[in-house]
């Protein structure tokens, strides 16, 4: 290229206009003009911060190896690199898609950074960064190997950020361990171990912020108790002791294995007492030395900077998620219902939809199907979403016995009409299964005939709106284009489901004669109607596989085994979808293979009973042959 100065003579003496003019060469993907003009800039001026640009764009670009090789070229060059060049450098190895690789590279710069002729020594920026790449490697030694290196004070001491990725990378790692193929007792080793090491490493912590040295934060609380979920439940138990400590939120439930909490909900706990006795003790995680290091402290007296209201953690949504994780694991919903109240209406927290989500499921637990409604109420539309509505339908569907469960679901409905464009079909269809429960099943809440009537009749009017809102995005909604073969046939066998549960429902009313006989002529019509329109998307969807070519004529041969057999309606019914069809094709086929193979076969054995006589008749005259001779010979002998 010449001499690349005369041409941008602008940047030879002054770094920051060189700085500048490497970011714009970068943005437009022109590295070699910027690497040509950073060498040839480097023989007269410092350039460290264009150099730190050239290695950031490659390794953005995920080029490590040729990031690492302007790395040496700028040492060579007589650049000094600065703390923000080892930033990028191990950010960079760390975001890298070949992880192991890239752990041996940052390991490399990590030594050299610690000998002496190393301009940079390694800060707690770099020192996170590393961790992180170990977690990602799953190398817990080299990981602690890294962290028992570390002093107490200084630039390179631990701060949250490092202790909560430690925490992060053995919940990890334990996850990991948990899918594989480990047995179960190793896979429960495992996490117990990972549990024990953190319960340890709490203890150096509590310590830490006792003496001020760093300041507890909501990530590192939930880090752990994120870990913990992954235990038993005294480990779970301790969630709630891990929130008191750091956060000033006193427990709302006492303490596992105590006798005030036998006092709550004993049906709950005797469950939980029996699952833990069949499961063995939970010592190896839970021991005392670990228990207690979730006792309450005395934090520091300043606060830390940019919080204010004092020097505990500040809860927010991950916390309420966790705690009620934790609860609902280990069935407890008087303190979920207490701890909504505080961390929603007492420290603020605005519930997001995972929030509600894990309210909901608890409430689902333990059939609350009154308590979800109110929920729903205060929920916001725009949180709002199907599962939102599956979760709180499934209460009313396991509080059945309760007389009002009916009730409630019919509020549901009527909050998902307001917030959902389309109604949810399997919110539909459960809500029509409650109806019916009464009538069919011998666990239910028993009704007289008449209100059972009433009650399936009332379901049925109210889900006719939401049914031809539904069908009608069925038939007029999204074109074929807007979805996918796999979400319309989906959505087609959603519909199709609901209009049976309808039919079905008719003929239960029918049937058990649950409405008076004036009603029979307009409720048979209904159903007719329903049965049509099943009846006119099967037709109309195999219509359009077979104009498609979807679905091919059977041979002559394959015709007649049908024809012989009777399996003609089965044939019309998997000609619904090419892959009935193609399974049923393979299946007649099998069959006649098979058949064929039997009658050759009991061919092959008549023509070898009668190959046999054959044989005895020859075989039986030439001893007649034999004996005439011997006969003969015996004659002329005497």
């Amino acid at each position: 290229m010449g001499n690349v100065l005369e041409k941008h003579p602008a940047y030879g003496n002054d770094p920051l206009k060189l700085a500048d003019f490497v970011r714009k060469a970068l943005r437009g993907d022109d590295f070699d003009t910027a690497a040509a003009v950073v060498r040839a800039a480097s023989k007269q001026i410092q350039c460290t911060v264009s150099w730190n640009h050239l290695i950031d764009w490659e390794m953005t670009k995920g080029r490590m190896n040729a990031a690492l090789k302007t790395y040496n070229e700028m040492k060579k060059r007589g650049q000094t690199p600065d703390s923000h060049t080892f930033t990028i450098i191990i950010r960079g190895c760390t975001e890298h898609r070949d992880v192991q690789a890239a752990l041996g590279k940052v390991m490399a710069i990590y030594q050299n950074m610690q000998t002496d002729r190393s301009p940079v020594k390694p800060n707690t920026i770099h020192l996170n960064a590393i961790i992180k790449m170990c977690a990602r490697a799953r190398n817990m030694d080299a990981m602690f190997g890294i962290v028992a290196q570390m002093p107490d004070k200084g630039p390179a001491s631990p701060n949250n950020l490092t202790f909560t990725t430690i925490i992060n990378a053995l919940r990890i790692d334990a996850a990991g361990d948990a899918r594989g193929d480990l047995t179960p007792m190793q896979k429960r080793q495992n996490t117990e171990g990972a549990i024990l090491n953190a319960r340890h490493l709490w203890k150096d912590i509590i310590q830490r912020w006792r003496s001020g040295g760093f300041w507890v934060d909501e990530e590192l609380v939930c880090a752990m108790g994120r870990l913990m979920l992954l235990g038993q439940n005294q480990d779970r138990d301790d969630i709630l002791s891990l929130i008191e400590q750091t956060m000033n939120i006193p427990r709302q439930v006492p303490r596992l294995n105590t006798s005030q909490r036998m006092l709550m909900e004993p049906a709950s706990q005797r469950t939980q007492d029996s699952k833990n006795a069949r499961a063995g003790p939970e010592e190896p995680s839970a021991n005392s030395d670990g228990v207690s290091a979730f006792m309450a402290v005395t934090p520091p007296k300043s606060s830390p900077p940019g919080q204010s209201g004092g020097v505990y953690a500040k809860p927010g949504r991950n916390t309420l998620s966790l705690v009620l994780s934790a609860l609902s694991l280990m069935k407890v919903k008087e303190a979920a219902d207490k701890y909504w109240q505080i961390f929603v209406y007492n420290k603020k927290v605005k519930p997001d939809v995972e929030n509600y989500h894990a309210y909901l499921r608890v409430l689902r637990v333990f059939r609350a199907s009154a308590q979800t409604v109110e929920l729903l109420q205060s929920m916001p539309y725009g949180d709002m979403r199907a599962s939102t509505f599956r979760i709180a339908i499934a209460s009313c569907e396991r509080d059945k016995r309760n007389p009002n469960a009916f009730a409630n679901a019919g509020k549901i409905l009527d909050i998902m009409t307001n917030a959902l464009e389309v109604p949810d079909i399997r919110v539909l269809a459960t809500y029509l299964d409650i109806a019916t429960s009464a009538a069919t099943d011998s666990d239910g809440l028993k009704l007289p005939r008449v209100e059972q009537g009433k009650q399936i009749m009332r379901a049925l009017e109210r889900l006719s709106p939401s049914f031809i809102n539904v069908k009608s995005f069925f038939l007029f909604g999204k074109s074929e284009r807007d979805q996918n073969p796999a979400e319309r046939a989906e959505h087609r066998e959603s519909v199709l489901l609901l209009t049976r549960r309808m039919i079905a429902a008719y003929c239960i009313v029918l049937d058990k004669e649950l409405v008076e006989r004036s009603r029979y002529p307009d409720l048979q019509a209904q159903r007719s109607k329903l049965s049509a329109f099943v009846t006119r998307q099967k037709e109309q969807e195999q219509r359009s596989y077979l104009e498609k070519g979807e679905i091919e004529e059977l041979p002559e041969h394959l015709l007649q085994y049908v024809y012989s057999h009777r399996l003609n309606k089965l044939m019309v019914n998997s000609q619904l979808r090419p892959e009935q069809w193609q399974r049923f094709k393979e299946r007649v086929q099998r069959e006649y293979d098979a058949e064929q193979k039997l009658a050759e076969a009991a061919k092959e054995m008549q023509e070898d009973s009668t190959g046999n006589q054959e044989l005895e008749k020859i075989a039986e005259e030439d001893r007649r042959v034999a004996e005439a001779v011997a006969k003969g010979i015996f004659a002329e002998t005497n």
